[in-house]
């Protein structure tokens, strides 16, 4: 039995773009199957010590922003 697991994330853009269906639709055609959706909105504060590892990269503050 695989019990191997992995985890996905969109981003903003994608879903703003309306493109959940077809991302969801191409995790399951490649045998993977969904376990579990959650719609978080994550804030700056909750994404600072995410963001943290990355502070030395000239896209940091822009990820930031983002």
């Amino acid at each position: 039995m695989i019990t191997d697991r992995t985890f996905t994330m969109l981003k903003t853009d994608a879903i703003e773009t309306g493109h959940i269906v077809t991302i969801l639709e191409k995790i399951k055609a490649s045998d993977f199957s969904i376990l579990e959706i959650t719609l978080t909105h994550i804030t700056t504060q909750d994404a600072q010590p995410i963001y943290t590892a990355y502070s030395e990269r000239p896209l940091y503050h822009a990820w930031r922003e983002y």
